[in-house]
């Protein structure tokens, strides 16, 4: 008896154990700003906001100093950054960039102490910038999809050869890829300065390159589920049919690609798996293939079909979030696979694992993915 009650104390104190709180206190330091600023941490905890940029508002002690303190289990791995309430007005270094995410894994009390001297839109940062020439489009929405802008980038040659007809690329989160200044994180892709590039240096031939921009209801459109099926069938009937209309794109289904990053990898996965009449490839960057509820490893793991016909672009980093969606994309390969996909014929894979989930790690990885699909287009 005195045995069991003895194991019951070790498993309480276990228990008790388990549940500690360790205090994390953050201190940030920024001279320069308004008397009206507010200063916010955002980050992987919901204590953070979640990502959210004005979620979680620091304490201002005095005119530089802003404080926060927070309590986690113990060994809670932490990420987060510092905004002045939106994406535009985010912390950067001292050379005006954006800095890598904060992290701390909290195994003991724990006082961050960060310095701020430039935020994005105030004391430095990026600037509106295009290379080339766009238009914008504003479109209606339809069913449970909601209306939204489509930014089109032309290639060099568009105006001065009227006769050439061209591939389409169609990119998701749009708003991302062209300009600093729309882009959610304050960083583009560069997709724009990368092709420009490719296609003056003759690697890969001119294309036209469209951007949808996202909604609020982002993570409901680019994953399975009703209102994914609504979004699919609206680029379908509403967003490819008016890019025909307007510009000379080139027909036949291998003149026409999609890609995206995070959930915009998985919406390109799907797009390109249910209609491969219409679409030949697709780029995932970070794709979230399988992680939590989410599972779109089940397309190919149900497929008793033809082949598809269809190529692919993958790519990872290793840090954060990205470590998290890797055994995603490892079994959606493994699927590939069996049912007769072969990397480097059908499928690229690149791995980065030094590479955050954010804009400018894309940006990077962008000019691989445009030289596999379009190095051999004519």
């Amino acid at each position: 008896m005195l045995r069991k009650s003895g194991f019951i104390l070790l498993l309480f104190a276990a228990a008790l154990l388990a549940q500690e709180k360790v205090k994390f206190e953050v201190r940030v330091y920024s001279p320069k700003l308004p008397d009206t600023a507010a200063v916010y941490i955002t980050g992987n905890q919901t204590a953070f906001g979640g990502w959210n940029p004005s979620g979680a508002k620091l304490n201002k002690l005095n005119d530089t100093l802003w404080t926060g303190v927070y309590y986690f289990d113990k060994c809670t791995d932490l990420e987060y950054k510092f905004t002045l309430g939106t994406w535009k007005f985010e912390a950067l270094n001292r050379d005006g960039l954006i800095p890598p995410n904060h992290r701390h894994k909290l195994c003991e009390d724990y006082v961050s102490e960060i310095r701020v001297e430039k935020w994005g839109g105030i004391t430095g940062g990026f600037k509106g910038q295009v290379t080339g020439n766009t238009k914008i489009f504003n479109l209606p929405g339809r069913d449970l999809i909601a209306g939204r802008d489509l930014i089109v980038w032309l290639p060099p040659s568009y105006e001065s050869d009227p006769g050439r007809e061209y591939p389409l690329l169609l990119m998701h989160d749009g708003q991302n890829i062209f300009d600093p200044a729309t882009s959610a994180f304050g960083v583009d892709w560069q997709i724009d300065e990368a092709a420009d590039s490719l296609m003056r240096s003759g690697r890969i031939p001119d294309v036209i390159i469209a951007g949808l921009y996202n909604s609020r209801a982002r993570s409901k459109e680019y994953t399975p589920g009703d209102t994914g099926t609504a979004f699919m069938k609206y680029i379908v009937d509403e967003v490819i049919p008016l890019l025909k209309k307007e510009f000379r794109v080139k027909e036949g289904r291998e003149n026409l690609y999609t890609g995206g990053s995070s959930a915009g990898g998985t919406i390109s996965f799907m797009l390109v798996w249910n209609y491969p009449e219409l679409f030949s490839g697709a780029m995932c960057f970070s794709p979230a293939f399988k992680i939590g509820s989410l599972d779109v490893v089940k397309y190919p793991q149900n497929h008793d079909g033809p082949e598809k016909g269809l190529r692919f672009y993958f790519d990872n980093g290793g840090a954060g979030l990205e470590a998290r969606l890797q055994p995603g994309l490892d079994e959606m390969i493994k699927e590939l696979n069996r049912i007769g996909y072969t990397e480097g014929r059908d499928y690229i894979v690149v791995i980065d694992k030094e590479a955050e989930h954010n804009e400018p790690a894309w940006a990077k990885r962008i000019p691989a993915a445009l030289l596999w699909f379009l190095s051999g287009v004519k």
